[in-house]
């Protein structure tokens, strides 16, 4: 799993390696009670399959992704691993991210990170 960290500039651009977005104050995290949603990023290495995805109980959705779910696209690479976590205070925020993370430039900032493990 990718290590937290912060950049000066809130960090929005993929390849910056940013894993925690802002809200933060004095150069410090603020984490905002209640529901929080994260944005996943799984990679079957069997396969070498990468899947990105945002929830509010990531526990619960790599369970499903592992173990429950025989239906779908994700049953028949596992198993998966959690390569990349994002928290975010709010959905729209973590769509957003999830969006980012799905183009191109966020596939590339995925396939080094994989390529660095």
């Amino acid at each position: 799993l990718a290590v937290i960290r912060q950049l000066p500039d809130g960090g929005s651009n993929p390849s910056s390696g940013v894993i925690l977005k802002p809200p933060f104050v004095g150069g410090f995290f603020l984490f905002i009670e209640g529901n929080m949603f994260a944005v996943y990023v799984l990679y079957s290495r069997k396969y070498d399959k990468i899947y990105i995805g945002f929830t509010s109980n990531l526990e619960q959705r790599l369970i499903s992704h592992n173990k429950l779910s025989n239906k779908g696209w994700t049953p028949k690479y596992r198993p998966w691993k959690l390569i990349l976590k994002e928290e975010f205070p709010d959905k729209k925020s973590a769509m957003k991210r999830e969006r980012e993370l799905k183009s191109h430039k966020g596939r590339d900032f995925i396939r080094n990170l994989i390529l660095e493990k």
